[in-house]
């Protein structure tokens, strides 16, 4: 099993500490909370630091669907390439949905990350919505495109869930 630590606000040395006493396999930073300049230095300095350490970028993507929202606290993902304010009705072009994908892989593999994160969305109420059509199709999307890209490292599918997705109706 492998334990990777979150990056958040306000890192401090806990992710160092772990990995230098080899509690944690990793760590994955987060588009919100650091800026893309500083993740590349992030990453760099884990790889050279600890060099079989996982490094992975969740590119929160997610995010995109709540822009709107009124309490919502984008951080730094606005200064992402990938990021763009979505409404769900794109989600429902697959060739929008595509390019969407590419352009958050293609951001990835520019990074010196030990893994590939595929973007997704979030499924908020149920396993039988549109939500979660839209999110698998992006997993099957992701591998086709991720190919195309000629990359080797391992992909790996984001699927976001909330809770009440998960609780059965008893009724």
């Amino acid at each position: 099993m492998k334990l990777y630590a979150q990056h958040g606000y306000g890192e401090g040395d806990k992710i160092s500490l772990g990995l230098s006493n080899n509690v944690l396999s990793g760590v994955i930073y987060g588009g919100k909370d650091v800026s893309p300049v500083n993740l590349r230095g992030k990453l760099a300095d884990i790889a050279e630091t600890y060099p079989s350490a996982g490094r992975l970028f969740d590119s929160q993507f997610y995010v995109n669907l709540y822009t709107s929202e009124p309490n919502i606290k984008l951080g730094n993902l606005e200064d992402y390439p990938y990021y763009n304010p979505l409404r769900r009705s794109q989600l429902e072009d697959s060739a929008f949905v595509s390019e969407q994908i590419r352009r958050v892989l293609e951001f990835q593999i520019s990074l010196p990350v030990s893994h590939i994160i595929a973007p997704n969305i979030f499924i908020s109420n149920s396993f039988d919505s549109i939500e979660s059509v839209i999110s698998k199709n992006f997993i099957r999307k992701s591998m086709e495109i991720y190919k195309s890209f000629g990359d080797t490292r391992p992909l790996l599918s984001t699927l976001a869930v909330s809770k009440d997705a998960l609780i059965l109706d008893a009724s």
